[in-house]
């Protein structure tokens, strides 16, 4: 889909290029634990990471939550559909 994107600005090299590396900066947390779950690699900063995530997101009231998830998808939808 980033890459799809991208592709619309590609003649303009610096906005296909902040395209894709917001897209992979959207992703770089799962890619950085990663190897803490498939490989079961420990080590303290991925646990710490981990454990820091996990607070917060455990924390959030499932209305506030969903209405955020609800207007972060309309406000990207918008944006990826206007250009």
């Amino acid at each position: 889909m980033g890459l799809e994107i991208a592709s619309r600005f590609w003649p303009d090299i610096n906005r296909s290029g902040m395209v894709v590396l917001a897209c992979l900066a959207a992703v770089l947390p799962d890619i950085v634990e990663a190897p803490y779950f498939f490989l079961k690699t420990k080590s303290r900063l991925l646990e710490k990471l981990i454990k820091f995530q996990h607070n917060h997101q455990v924390n959030a009231k499932l209305v506030p939550g969903l209405l955020t998830q609800i207007a972060t998808i309309a406000v990207c939808l918008y944006l990826t559909l206007s250009m």
